[in-house]
């Protein structure tokens, strides 16, 4: 379209189409002829493209710069259903108008107000929203595979880091859209969130750092192979969160010696129950905690070694 001010109109004489007029007096120019468009009625602007309704033909199209006219929506029939671009249908569309890339289209026959919106990047997000699920086995089938389903640590780093990398891709183009280029974007306004960026770029680094601990120890020094007995449902908030709450178990508000002194016990426990020990802690079929049966033996763990005592000085406190 020219740069000038324009304004679109409509004919719907036996011509047809649709007309532009400039106004500092450029000759009216036809962008949409009657084959293109059988009775044009709403016209509204998305960007560049002009995007209209062909009532006859119970259509929406779109109109680019380049003059190519496609068919954004609407099969052709003569009803309304939801659907994808082109599996749906409008009842004599009429008005319209847009709003960023949304459309919201009048449809006359049915009296209703229909949307059309991409949802390419809403299934970008979801299918990267999917691969944190299935590494911790959220919604996994347990009919198919028990309580979870095991993946591997570096599968889990694998898949984590690539959401790590599509999110940071998210904030980089909110911020140069808004131009704002140390924009921390708060999630309301449908954008994501920068916390749940910062929480997955720590879960990330620390199942590098997991994993780089791992590969720093002699295996010969190793009677269980921890690296084959991680489970990546340890590191879910639900269980963290029972971790912590069985820390203050015994004191509401531990104080900081308090806190160190409980650590390991309460640790020991919690491994416990999720390895393999002469003892089970629950017996449910759909119990917190996976069952232990798969896992390494308790016994064959190695725990760090207690140091000595030492006195407490007074310069200390």
């Amino acid at each position: 379209m020219s740069s000038r001010v324009t304004l679109s109109g409509l004919d719907h004489s036996e011509s047809g189409g649709i007309t532009k007029f400039c106004l500092d007096g450029t000759a009216p120019q036809k962008v949409i002829t009657n084959d293109q468009c059988a009775v044009a009625h709403g016209v509204a602007f998305d960007g560049p493209n002009l995007i209209f309704t062909d009532r006859k033909r119970n259509l929406v199209k779109q109109l680019t710069p380049n003059g190519e006219v496609t068919v954004i929506s609407g099969n052709g029939e003569l009803k309304t259903a939801s659907g994808k671009s082109l599996s749906s249908s409008h009842a004599q569309p009429t008005g319209l108008a847009t709003e960023g890339h949304t459309v919201y289209v009048c449809d006359t026959g049915s009296q209703t107000l229909r949307i059309i919106t991409p949802t390419s990047a809403l299934a970008s997000y979801l299918e990267n929203i999917q691969k944190m699920f299935q590494v911790f086995s959220v919604h996994s089938d347990k009919t198919k595979y028990g309580y979870t389903k095991h993946v591997g640590l570096d599968e889990v780093i694998t898949n984590m880091a690539k959401v790590q990398q599509y999110f940071n891709e998210l904030v980089s183009n909110i911020r140069e859209h808004v131009q704002k280029p140390t924009l921390n974007p708060e999630g309301p306004h449908g954008s994501l969130a920068y916390i749940t960026v910062e929480a997955v770029t720590w879960v990330t680094d620390t199942l590098k750092e997991r994993k780089d601990l791992f590969s720093n120890v002699d295996e010969s020094e190793l009677t269980a192979d921890y690296e084959q007995a991680f489970r990546s449902l340890s590191i879910l908030t639900l269980v963290v969160e029972h971790f912590y709450s069985n820390m203050r178990g015994r004191y509401a508000m531990p104080y900081m010696l308090q806190y160190a002194q409980l650590l390991m016990p309460t640790i020991q426990e919690t491994v416990k129950k999720m390895t393999n020990a002469s003892f089970i802690y629950f017996t449910r079929k759909k119990a917190h905690y996976p069952d232990p049966t798969a896992s390494v033996r308790y016994a064959n763990l190695q725990w760090p070694v207690k140091p000595p005592t030492a006195p407490i000085l007074p310069e200390d406190l």
